[in-house]
C-alpha cells in the first residue's frame, strides 16, 4: 500500500511545477523515524521537500544531494550534524518549529534529472553492487544515482541501471538477474518500479 502511495505521490508532484518554498537546515540529519526502509531517489532537495508535502504521514525529511536519497520521516527525531545532508519539516507543520531552530529558505524550481529527462522514477537500490551485462547504453555526466534512476525510468526498454559514482557514468540495462549481480565498490545499482 505504501508503494502505491509513493508512486501516486511522485506522479502528482512531477505533473505540477514545484513552486513552493522549502525551508531546511543545512548539514543536519533528522535521524530515525523513517517512513520507509529505503530512501526514494529524487533529483533535488526541492523535490524531496514537495514529496514530503504530498505524503500525509510525512512530518519531516532528510536529503543527501550526492546520491539523491530522500528519506521521509514521521517526525523530526534526533538532530545530528551530518555534512552534505539537508533536513526540513513538512511545510504545513512548519509553524510548530521551535524559535531556537535556525532554518534556511530557498526558492524551488521545476525538478530536473539527467540532461535528457524530467521524469521522476522510483528505484530499489543496492550500494557497492554492479549489474553486469544487458547494457542498453551508457550515459556520461549523470550527476547522481537518482538521476540515473530517472533516466532509466524514462528510457524505453530500461529495467535496471548501474551508476559508477567516481566517473558519474550511468549504465542503462534492458534486464536484471539477481544471480548475476556482483560486489563492486563505488557502484550503485537499481531496479526501476514502473
Amino acid at each position: 500500500m505504501k508503494f502505491v502511495l509513493i508512486v501516486l505521490s511522485l506522479i502528482l508532484i512531477s505533473n505540477k511545477a514545484l513552486s513552493q518554498k522549502c525551508t531546511y537546515e543545512a548539514n543536519v540529519d533528522y535521524f530515525g523515524n523513517d517512513l520507509f526502509k529505503t530512501p526514494t531517489f529524487v533529483s533535488s532537495l526541492e523535490f524531496c521537500c514537495s514529496f514530503c508535502e504530498a505524503v500525509s504521514e510525512c512530518g519531516a525529511w532528510t536529503f543527501l544531494p550526492s546520491t539523491g536519497a530522500c528519506w521521509l520521516k514521521s517526525k523530526v527525531g534526533t538532530k545530528q550534524a551530518s555534512n552534505g545532508r539537508s533536513s526540513g519539516l513538512r511545510q504545513s507543520v512548519l509553524s510548530t518549529a521551535t524559535a531556537s531552530t535556525t532554518l534556511t529558505t530557498i526558492a524551488t524550481t521545476t525538478a530536473t534529472a539527467a540532461p535528457t529527462t524530467t521524469k521522476q522514477s522510483i528505484c530499489a537500490i543496492e550500494f557497492d553492487t554492479n549489474y553486469p551485462g544487458n547494457d542498453l547504453k551508457g550515459v556520461g555526466s549523470v550527476k547522481s544515482p537518482g538521476d540515473c534512476c530517472n533516466l532509466c525510468g524514462s528510457t524505453t526498454g530500461c529495467a535496471a541501471w548501474s551508476y559508477y559514482t567516481e566517473y558519474q557514468y550511468c549504465y542503462l540495462k534492458n534486464s536484471y538477474s539477481n544471480t548475476g549481480k556482483e560486489v563492486y565498490g563505488g557502484m550503485i545499482s537499481g531496479l526501476v518500479s514502473k
